[in-house]
């Protein structure tokens, strides 16, 4: 998949458990347990922060209007999925 071809090179943030990879595959697993097509949207990366312990992963579609973040905890791994307004 062209998602983990992109997420070929493990960056590990200072402080984070989990390198920019490994949270990917988490959201992307849980993205696919929503029954979405990771295909549909375009490649992502994830940002993390230190304050909070979490890593971010946006999900762009290529087309349609339906944004939306998954949330990767880095200490225990679970994951939230915030919708985001982009009309």
């Amino acid at each position: 998949m062209l998602a983990f071809a992109l997420g070929g090179c493990a960056s590990t943030q200072a402080g984070a458990h989990l390198s920019e990879t490994q949270a990917i595959r988490i959201a992307d697993a849980e993205v696919q347990r929503h029954h979405r097509h990771l295909g549909d949207y375009v490649p992502r990366s994830a940002t993390f922060s230190p304050q909070t312990h979490l890593w971010s992963v946006g999900y762009q579609p290529r087309t349609g209007h339906a944004d939306f973040l998954m949330q990767v905890d880095d200490r225990t791994r679970k994951v939230q999925m915030l919708s985001i307004d982009t009309w």
